[in-house]
């Protein structure tokens, strides 16, 4: 546990101020339930999922897998780790921690990538860690053999942002099922979200949402005018100006829960 006098010099050491609550896009991203296993990794062999409860109700959730890249040899691999954040400030506030307590040599902020919210890289690519939305990505070389991890990064963070790209548009890419005769297959198709709900609130004052959080279901919210946390399974809107905005929210489902899109617009004065 890193104490306040540390924690201010990493603001300081890491200019937090420059980064903190920032994001590239004018949307925000909050994810729910991520399965890292949706990432655009393509082949290769991955592990199973391991999953570690928050131990407090503050504290983030993390998931770790290890994956082999297609055509390395049993030398490479990639270790994953992804921390679901209650909002993009706490992943912010987690990334600077985990900077603090990284073994490795001096930690250069990227702000060549054009993607994620945020991005440092050890000296050499045998480490990346990143913020989208309110997730923080850990990635780092676990085999005997080091590899440069930015692309690996670059994929991780590739369904992200097409989340973002699709809210402008009201759509967003949900998976359903195909005709008896393609047996079970599953398609991606675009749909359009109708407004579900409409709300009203005023800036500053977290909006209770109607959508919850729910274990094993991921949802991906995007929105502009503010940004959505969490408390619980609670899902809240904190608006930053007034006018009209429209929280979208995309479901993607699983064996139990059939994928959708929702749209629920809030006046806030």
């Amino acid at each position: 546990m890193i104490d306040q006098q540390g924690l201010d010099a990493l603001r300081t050491h890491y200019r937090f101020d420059e980064w903190v609550n920032r994001s590239r896009t004018d949307e925000s991203l909050f994810i729910a339930g991520y399965d890292v296993r949706r990432a655009a990794l393509g082949a290769g062999e991955m592990s199973a999922e391991r999953i570690v409860e928050a131990a407090e109700p503050a504290a983030p959730k993390m998931t770790r897998v290890f994956w082999k890249p297609p055509g390395e040899g049993e030398d490479v691999i990639v270790d994953v780790q992804v921390f679901e954040c209650n909002s993009r400030a706490q992943a912010h506030e987690y990334l600077l921690q985990f900077l603090g307590s990284f073994q490795a040599p001096e930690l250069a902020r990227r702000d060549d990538v054009p993607w994620s919210d945020v991005c440092f890289t050890t000296r050499g690519e045998g480490a990346v860690l990143f913020a989208r939305g309110n997730l923080v990505h850990v990635i780092r070389n676990a085999g005997r053999r080091r590899v440069r991890l930015l692309g690996v990064a670059a994929m991780l963070d590739l369904p992200l942002a097409e989340a973002v790209a699709a809210a402008p548009q009201v759509t967003a890419m949900v998976e359903e099922e195909q005709p008896a005769r393609s047996k079970g297959k599953k398609k991606r198709t675009a749909k359009k979200a109708a407004v579900s709900d409409e709300m009203r609130g005023s800036v500053g004052e977290p909006i209770l949402l109607p959508k919850q959080a729910r274990p094993s279901v991921e949802v991906r919210v995007v929105t502009r005018g503010g940004d959505v946390v969490r408390a619980g399974d609670a899902l809240m809107f904190v608006p930053a100006r007034p006018g009209e905005h429209d929280v979208m929210f995309a479901t993607l489902g699983d064996e139990n829960t059939a994928p959708g899109v929702d749209r629920v617009r809030v006046t806030v004065t």
